[in-house]
């Protein structure tokens, strides 16, 4: 019965180093799908005839689509992120998994630089507390993932 339950823990905590991976990326991706909006947007000003104007209000529409799903999954898992504790174990995980930072070189409180056997503790615990506040929403994020990546 332990061994099902490690590795329900194991795929968990898989899937929020995914998460960690992919925001960056998700991050870079909304950013893409707001400049192709305006973009399609302005075309959709400028055109000429009707049948053009309706295909890049049809562009922009999914673009738009795309640029709010992303905005969305990031305000999904930065409130996962928030709710992990201690401060320490949230720093980690937004320093090491999402910005790659090196576990020595991790600042924690006071600004101050945590020890590497410090940050290891704090690495398992917050990646497992992510894990958990994770697993309710992650069909939403997938589901996110792919009106974004449509709206590319």
């Amino acid at each position: 019965h332990n061994m099902q339950a490690e590795e329900i823990m194991e795929k968990k905590i898989a899937s929020a180093m995914e998460v960690c991976k992919k925001y960056n990326r998700i991050k870079a991706d909304g950013k893409k799908a707001e400049a192709v909006w305006k973009y399609n947007l302005d075309m959709a000003a400028d055109a000429k005839y009707p049948k053009e104007t309706e295909m890049y209000e049809e562009y922009a529409d999914k673009a738009l689509a795309g640029f709010k799903a992303s905005i969305k999954w990031l305000k999904i898992v930065d409130r996962a992120m928030r709710m992990v504790l201690p401060y320490e174990a949230e720093q980690v995980l937004i320093q090491h998994f999402v910005e790659g930072k090196p576990l020595k070189s991790i600042r924690g409180g006071r600004n101050q630089y945590m020890s590497r056997t410090t940050a290891t503790k704090y690495k398992k615990i917050g990646i497992q507390k992510l894990a958990d506040n994770i697993s309710s929403v992650e069909a939403d994020l997938k589901k996110l993932e792919e009106t974004l990546e449509n709206s590319l």
